[in-house]
């Protein structure tokens, strides 16, 4: 063996660096016309240390260090990679076979996914199923009046047209028209958020329970600062619309589909209907020959709701306590509610005639009569 000694004029060696030689390596060298030697090709006969055959030991390239002993490249830095080949962006939005995430990318990524769980949606009925007031599609539908659940019109109006599915639902909003939810404050953490959407309607939104305001933007939209147990608001202009999601953290998620029993029972905690179509829908008492009542339970609403009854009488849309043989009575009166709490309430009927006291006293619902109670935000 011998030493073949880099030298930068008269033998300038592949890799810059002096090598030791083994029997029947080969190594094709070129003379200039001044007598200095170049190496063009060196070939080991065996593998050892340094070689890209095994790198049991370390070569250095221009300062990079490939150490196969601890299967690590040291000495690298993302400013030494081609622009854009080191991604730190922690979305992943790229989705690039030319690209690598840095671990910071990685991480963020990851902790998103691993946040991915049931209820991370804090907006209800996002995808447009739940309708228990019965809006019409193309509907007036004027400012703070409800439409689907938990959807109601902005200062302008919310009228929009819709053909209702069982699944998923994409509405259309009319021009100069917006549609409002707001996320009640019990379910704010408060921090970062990101609001995400299906279609062509753009939104904004209003942190800390301040009102939506500012420039409307597309899907997805950035949250920053939301106060912890502070309402969210988030306002959609003209446009298609479906599939909304409001979810902690800075990643839209794909969107959350809920269980429509499940579904419904949120929307019941701001709202319920109770439709009735010809029939006794409670037994109560008559306390008096003109009064009766019967004690009313719900599934737990926000707020002790607003509640809305029949007006007296036996004809469609309208309800009348019985006398004690459950017939209509002589005399009708009016429907009152009192003590009223989050699940429960008692509905009285006043100023009838033709009721015995101390006797039972039937509940009676015309064909389209309903029961509402409202405890929206």
């Amino acid at each position: 063996a011998l030493t073949l000694t880099h030298h930068g004029v008269s033998l300038s060696l592949l890799g810059g660096a002096s090598r030791m030689t083994a029997a029947n390596d080969v190594g094709l060298y070129r003379s200039d016309a001044g007598g200095n030697w170049r190496e063009i090709f060196y070939a080991r006969a065996a593998a050892d240390a340094g070689d890209a055959a095994t790198k049991s030991g370390a070569e250095t390239l221009t300062n990079k260090t490939l150490d196969a002993a601890s299967n690590a490249v040291s000495n690298l830095a993302v400013s030494m990679f081609a622009a854009n080949a080191a991604d730190t962006d922690g979305t992943l939005a790229a989705n690039s076979d030319t690209r690598f995430a840095t671990q910071k990318a990685v991480k963020t990524y990851a902790d998103q996914i691993a946040a991915v769980r049931p209820g991370r949606n804090l907006l209800i009925d996002g995808d447009f199923r739940v309708n228990q007031r019965g809006y019409t599609s193309g509907g007036i539908l004027s400012a703070g009046a409800f439409g689907h659940d938990r959807w109601k019109a902005g200062a302008s109006g919310g009228d929009y047209s819709f053909t209702q599915l069982p699944s998923a639902t994409q509405i259309t909003i009319a021009s100069g028209k917006t549609l409002i939810q707001i996320v009640e404050d019990k379910n704010v953490q408060g921090g970062g958020y990101v609001l995400s959407w299906e279609g062509t309607a753009q939104a904004r939104v209003g942190i800390s329970g301040a009102a939506p305001s500012g420039a409307y933007a597309a899907s997805p939209l950035a949250i920053t600062g939301a106060g912890a147990g502070q309402s969210i608001s988030a306002e959609f202009n003209s446009g298609t619309l479906g599939r909304v999601q409001l979810e902690a953290g800075s990643i839209a998620t794909p969107f959350e589909h809920v269980d429509y029993a499940a579904m419904l029972q949120r929307c019941q905690r701001y709202y319920q209907r109770f439709n009735f179509s010809s029939a006794q829908i409670a037994v109560g008492m008559a306390y008096s020959a003109s009064d009766a009542l019967f004690v009313f339970y719900f599934p737990e609403m926000r707020v002790a709701p607003t509640i809305t009854q029949p007006p007296s009488g036996a004809g469609a849309g309208q309800a009348y306590w019985s006398t004690s043989t459950f017939q209509p009575p002589s005399g009708y009166g009016n429907h009152t509610a009192d003590l009223i709490s989050v699940k429960s309430a008692r509905l009285r009927g006043g100023a009838y005639t033709g009721l015995t006291a101390g006797a039972p006293s039937g509940f009676f619902a015309g064909a389209g009569s309903q029961v509402t109670l409202d405890a929206e935000l």
